[in-house]
């Protein structure tokens, strides 16, 4: 019996993390898709196009990770992604404040 309830506990401890896992991994996709609008706003999609089309697809990535419960692969493309539009944002104003 004692074994059972352990089980159980262990079952609804994972079942409760699980779920954790997967809001992080949305907030992080949230937060570097919230990145790349700021650098389209500085116009980094013209001005510095490499950062920019590589975050748009480390961006996508994360999302198909996301969409495949891939929760790790969706955080780590997502941060990529952040990097990479921050990157692209700091060379547009760069090449605006010229």
């Amino acid at each position: 019996m004692r074994m059972k309830n352990v089980m159980l506990g262990t079952a609804a401890l994972l079942a409760a993390i699980v779920p954790l896992g997967a809001c992080q991994a949305e907030r992080s996709v949230a937060a570097a898709e919230s990145a790349l609008e700021e650098a389209r706003a500085a116009h980094a999609d013209y001005l510095a196009p490499y950062e920019w089309r590589s975050a748009e697809l480390y961006l996508d990535r994360a999302r198909h990770d996301l969409l495949a419960s891939e929760e790790r692969g969706a955080m780590r493309y997502a941060a990529k992604a952040a990097v990479l539009a921050g990157e692209a944002k700091a060379k547009a104003a760069k090449k605006v404040s010229r």
